[in-house]
């Protein structure tokens, strides 16, 4: 349950975002090692058609080359992000946008690596570009709109420079591939899913805080109120927040005063803890009460009286 102070908002806030990044490093190293397992698995198993794609085939650790140390560093990546939840502790935001520029730069690498296989303009049209997509999409689990939109940028920025580096770009060239404004499209449609994936990460971030603030009030109410009223007054309060903020409202009421006999030399024969064990279990039986039984009480103890 969140704790209603602010400090335990934010902590709460933390250990969310914490939980949410160590759940993307996880989903993107399966990713990473089911990609390297079935390229591997291809190369072994039709091996002419890997030949007729590349050029002179393609030399089974050339996969494990360009996947293997970015799956081996996810899973460092996982191992210090258990380790600091497990402490308690924030991932550095340097780090973060860090991180994020590294494997965003993954489908950089590959693609970078097999333009030295296959034709460079076969390679823009391959499954590699596509990975920026993946990256900018798990990004949205970071929770943080700037990251996003950092993952984005990243995307689009190294896609245009590998065109303009790989691909002999002539701006009045015959075939659309070749041309700037090609591949400059393809680079504004990753800054454009960037931007998209920070609004959603913006707003996933905003509907975790209405329900952290939510639980903080629910939490609020309930130690204020809860030993002290009936259940079904808890519960109004809790639905209808105008009556905390505005004064509450008035009713005609019957109140039952009560005294627990000898309760002083009660509480010098127990100890602080067993006092309170005490009267919480005394407020407990008397808020369940129901209000009927409680008027005839209150009448019985006038008529007394």
């Amino acid at each position: 349950m969140a704790d209603a102070t602010p400090d335990g908002f934010a902590s709460e806030l933390r250990r969310e975002i914490m939980r949410s990044e160590i759940q993307r490093v996880q989903v993107l190293a399966v990713i990473l090692v089911a990609l390297l397992l079935m390229t591997g698995t291809a190369i072994f198993l039709s091996p002419e058609l890997v030949h007729r794609m590349f050029r002179g085939g393609l030399e089974w650790w050339v996969p494990w080359a360009g996947f293997g140390p970015f799956a081996l560093y996810e899973v460092g990546v996982l191992f210090v992000l258990w380790r600091r939840a497990a402490q308690d502790k924030d991932f550095p935001r340097f780090a973060r946008f860090a991180n994020a520029f590294i494997e965003t730069s993954l489908p950089s690498a590959v693609i970078f690596e097999l333009s030295k296989h296959m034709e460079a303009t076969t390679v823009f049209g391959y499954w590699p570009p596509l990975l920026y997509f993946v990256f900018i999409l798990l990004s949205t689990l970071r929770l943080d709109f700037w990251l996003s939109l950092w993952t984005g940028a990243v995307a689009a920025v190294e896609q245009f420079a590998l065109a303009a580096i790989l691909l002999p770009i002539d701006p009045a060239g015959s075939r659309p591939e070749e041309t700037l404004i090609y591949h400059f499209s393809r680079s504004v449609m990753l800054m454009l899913a960037g931007v998209a994936a920070a609004i959603v990460a913006r707003t996933l971030r905003q509907q975790f805080e209405n329900s952290v603030a939510a639980a903080a009030a629910r939490d609020r109410v309930t130690n204020l109120f809860g030993q002290h009223v009936s259940p079904v007054v808890v519960e109004q309060l809790l639905a209808d927040p105008a009556k905390r903020k505005l004064g509450g409202e008035e009713r005609v009421l019957t109140v039952l005063f009560c005294d627990l006999a000898n309760f002083t030399g009660i509480a010098e024969r127990h100890t602080p803890q067993q006092t309170i064990e005490l009267l919480s279990e005394y407020f407990a039986c008397m808020t369940e009460i129901p209000a009927s039984a409680a008027t005839t009480l209150t009448i019985a103890a006038n008529r007394a009286v």
